[in-house]
């Protein structure tokens, strides 16, 4: 098995957080609220390897056992638009859905859009009651997340702030840094309920992370990231705050001692900097509103999205490095049109400035800028313009040889910006969006040739490009890795729902690039070297060339 595991984007903190955060008895219990304490867990869902709502992937016990010993951290408030339905003209008042409902008004329209073949409308109409703020919506929000009643209430309300909440979670995060502790696994097997010690750091410095990784053998490193400009830009009453408040939010980022080595620029909703791409399926859909600026362009008034991106990668007006931190930027959730301009007004220019300043034998003090894909999928498609042009398309069904060609999913555009510019995939493990529709028919050799198909999916794009050379190429296999996006509340690949499996995974893996033979240069390269990259190593090394230095 590989020496040890990484993990580009996931959630060690977002499932005990929300569960004992805003209950004043368990806050003020120092032994009670941190990330190692016990969590609870129906175990029946975890075995069934079911939507991860119900069970925690990747406590810091479960990534002591399985050997995650890089685990990309990303805190994450919970956005409002899961919680209120966004769409204030569709919402409606419960008591009016009700009367709507009892007077057959409902049932009448729900028929109506079936005849007429619109399964969307028909369904919206169905759940108008779930949409509208009542007990109905409550009762579902609860059933789902399992959240005690205060923190749903407190989520709703104008108290709940998502810059404060980011740092009330980092603060919970930094409650164990550096503690020997010890947590119970939650297992499908017959390992559940035992006990783990271990130790994870909050890393400082890039020096600190060397230590760790090369001088232990079971400390984890919690690297720090951010998933949503939400945080920066959304006030308590989600309105969009002043962009100068923005910048000065992302310039105290950069004085933190435990750097933010990436931001998730997009999530789910509209966070008044970019547009997001959709992410929730249709029955979601219906009563979860993405509507606003959704599929849209960068933000232009104020010059605020290109001035954001800027900020954060510490580029002047001119895309010149300021010398300074970088917080890198992740693609993923960000619409297809924003993506665009990304590349073409900061990411191409700069690179083929960097570039050209190599070739004439002046490198830069810095090394380029790697863009981030932490928890993405292949989705079948060439271009980001035809991702734009699909939009429309997409519902639970748009796959393009069966891949899930959604804009939140990589195009082939996309892949050979990441390949230019040394960043990194990681690939994610959630099953809808790695094309899979029915999940439960698959055993677990199906479930790691979904993940092998994804991996051939994205280096296929690099090696039938006749414009690369063969050294180009192979760069492609320094750019992937996990990004599982565990305690993300996704819907796991069954036969592996949490880092505990990532042995059998890598074990199902070996055979299969075993079988392909010298396809894409496997066999050249070798199976056990690739396992290692893939497992470890691609993420660990863009680490050592891109932390940033600490503050002064």
């Amino acid at each position: 098995m590989p020496r040890m595991y990484a993990d580009l984007h996931c959630h060690p903190t977002l499932y005990a957080f929300n569960r004992f955060r805003n209950q004043p008895r368990i806050e003020a219990d120092p032994s009670r609220f941190h990330p190692w304490a016990d969590v609870p867990a129906s175990i029946a869902d975890l075995a069934k390897g079911k939507q991860a709502s119900s069970y925690p992937q990747c406590t810091f016990a479960q990534m002591t056992a399985g050997r995650l010993r890089l685990a990309f951290t990303s805190l994450t408030p919970i956005e409002k638009g899961f919680l209120r339905y966004a769409d204030d003209a569709s919402r409606g008042s419960f008591a009016g859905a009700m009367a709507r409902l009892l007077s057959g008004y409902t049932l009448t329209q729900t028929a109506i859009n079936l005849v007429r073949g619109d399964r969307q409308r028909a369904l919206r109409e169905a759940l108008g009651l779930l949409r509208a703020d009542g007990p109905l919506r409550l009762l579902l929000q609860k059933m789902y997340t399992r959240y005690d009643l205060s923190r749903l209430r407190f989520l709703v309300s104008e108290d709940y702030d998502y810059w404060e909440e980011f740092w009330a979670e980092y603060r919970f995060l930094l409650a164990k840094d550096g503690q020997r502790e010890s947590g119970r696994i939650h297992a499908k097997n017959g390992v559940n309920g035992k006990q783990i010690e271990g130790t994870y750091h909050v890393i400082r410095d890039v020096e600190q992370l060397r230590q760790l990784i090369e001088g232990s053998e079971s400390d984890l490193a919690a690297i720090l990231s951010i998933e949503g400009a939400h945080v920066l830009a959304i006030a308590a009453d989600e309105s969009v705050l002043p962009l100068q408040t923005i910048r000065e939010r992302i310039a105290a980022l950069k004085t933190m001692q435990h750097p933010i080595f990436y931001i998730t620029l997009a999530h789910h909703f509209d966070n008044g900097i970019c547009g997001h791409a959709r992410s929730i399926p249709d029955v979601g859909q219906a009563v979860i509103s993405q509507r606003r600026r959704i599929d849209q362009d960068l933000e232009r008034a104020e010059d605020r999205g290109l001035t954001v991106l800027r900020d954060l990668l510490d580029l002047d007006d001119d895309l010149n490095d300021r010398g300074q931190r970088r917080i890198l930027v992740d693609i993923k959730h960000m619409s297809p049109r924003s993506r665009r301009s990304f590349y073409r007004e900061i990411i191409t220019p700069y690179l083929d400035r960097y570039e050209a300043r190599q070739a004439a034998g002046d490198p830069p003090a810095l090394p380029k800028i790697p863009l981030i894909a932490s928890h993405m999928a292949y989705a079948g498609v060439d271009s980001l313009q035809t991702l734009i042009d699909n939009v429309a398309r997409e519902g639970d069904q748009h796959h393009v040889n069966d891949y899930y060609a959604w804009g939140i999913n990589l195009c082939d555009e996309d892949i050979r910006m990441i390949l230019r510019s040394e960043g990194l995939i990681g690939l994610i493990l959630d099953q809808r969006v790695a094309g899979v529709t029915d999940g439960g028919a698959l055993g677990e050799a199906e479930w790691a040739e979904v993940f092998y198909r994804q991996i051939l999916g994205v280096v296929d794009v690099v090696y039938r490009d006749s414009s690369l050379s063969g050294p180009t190429k192979r760069k492609i296999w320094d750019c992937l890795c996990i990004g599982s996006d565990f305690d993300g509340m996704i819907n796991p690949f069954s036969a592996f729902p949490t880092v505990l499996e990532y042995d059998r995974l890598m074990d199902a893996l070996r055979g299969l690039l075993a079988s392909a033979g010298d396809r894409y240069e496997i066999a050249t390269i070798g199976v056990d070297r690739l396992l290692e990259k893939l497992a470890w190593e691609n993420a660990y090394q863009l680490l050592l060339r891109h932390f940033p230095r600490a503050a002064a």
